[in-house]
């Protein structure tokens, strides 16, 4: 993209933004109060609210920002009886900045967005319950993307994971067991945030996949070596009629894909002398990671390799065809259009793993985005 583009680019997702950001606070501005007098006790009675906006249509909860000296508090209160109770608090997420009620937004989501004069600074936070009804931060994103300090996360595998990418799109680049304190009360934004640029820089290498953990789920793999030093050939399913990708860097002359001990594997399943792999690949200058099968003869005879047991159902589909959606650099090899396709597993709650043959009798296996 030219220098110029970009900069137009940048403008106008600037001019969305403010726009939003207004819009958003007028709404919050419609229903707030100048009192906090709707909270029980008087602990909040010399706060100063800042922006109050009703969770649900019933007004069962409120999210408040309210300030006090220097500290700035983000509540969520509770409906009990006449008045609300505060269930959650969080004195941090803020941390020195200055605030002023025009810098930031709140949502019935929930939601808070504050836009820092030093864009490194911008925050965007979403709220929910989880099974436990403890409030909890499900996403949100740290930063601008074009001052190159910008990260986005988001609750996953059934609030087991973060899911983590570096730029603007809602589909994660990287995987991490959530290891953190995401709850409302105990959100600490700079440890979150760091998290967030470690995990960036180990994009690409093995971790972990996301799942519902469900039992029609893809199972999580195991790193594993090959039993020699050789190139084993990769096919998208558990046999030779099944396309052979290409990769390589030269894309102009490209090989058949396979796999050495020189790329990371993981070993997922075995299916009918085939082991269903995910590894590292190179596609074209991207270094991606690919999903595919290898026989089970290129491992050890004692590497410990689980049976793939899949729940599959038919079901007419259309869509691309994907290696490995969790890479930016996404493999499309075969479009199906309303097509006959077997589903096999999922992915997470976007993306399905399914079989689909073409008019020549060649099989595919590979992701495709749920609609």
């Amino acid at each position: 993209m030219s220098c110029k583009k970009s900069l137009i680019l940048t403008v106008a997702v600037s001019i969305l933004l403010v726009f939003v950001l207004l819009s958003c606070g007028m709404a919050a501005g419609e229903i707030s109060a100048p009192t906090l007098q709707i909270l029980r006790g008087d602990e909040y009675s010399d706060w100063t609210l800042l922006h109050r906006t009703f969770i649900d249509k019933d007004h069962s909860a409120a999210l408040l920002v309210c300030e006090k000296g220097d500290k700035t508090a983000v509540i969520i209160a509770e409906k009990a009886e006449e008045d609300y109770v505060v269930v959650a608090r969080n004195d941090i997420l803020f941390g020195e900045r200055s605030v002023e009620r025009e810098n930031f937004a709140v949502g019935d989501h929930p939601y808070v967005w504050y836009i820092g004069e030093n864009m490194a600074d911008t925050f965007y936070l979403t709220m929910g319950k989880n099974e436990a009804g403890v409030w909890q931060i499900t996403s949100g994103f740290f930063g601008d993307e074009y001052v190159d300090d910008y990260s986005a996360f988001f609750l996953t595998n059934n609030g087991t994971a973060l899911g983590i990418s570096d730029v603007i799109m809602w589909q994660p680049q990287v995987y991490v067991p959530l290891e953190w304190d995401m709850t409302l009360q105990g959100f600490d934004p700079r440890i979150i945030r760091a998290a967030c640029k470690e995990a960036i820089i180990h994009k690409g290498e093995p971790g972990i996949i996301p799942s519902t953990l469900e039992p029609n789920a893809l199972p999580q793999g195991n790193l594993i070596t090959l039993r020699d030093n050789q190139a084993y050939p990769v096919y998208t399913g558990p046999g030779e009629e099944y396309l052979r990708l290409v990769g390589g860097l030269d894309t102009d002359n490209p090989r058949e894909a396979s796999v050495s001990n020189e790329s990371w594997i993981q070993a997922i399943g075995q299916e009918n002398g085939w082991v269903l792999i995910r590894y590292d690949s190179m596609r074209g200058i991207h270094r991606v990671n690919r999903f595919g099968y290898i026989q089970r003869s290129a491992f050890a005879d004692d590497a410990e390799i689980p049976a793939l047991t899949w729940l599959p159902y038919d079901a007419v589909m259309s869509g691309w065809l994907e290696g490995d959606p969790l890479t930016a650099a996404g493999d499309y090899y075969y479009f199906c259009e309303e097509q006959s396709c077997r589903v096999l597993a999922t992915m997470g709650d976007q993306w399905l793993y399914v079989e689909v043959y073409d008019g020549k009798g060649v099989g595919y296996r590979g992701f495709l985005q749920k609609r």
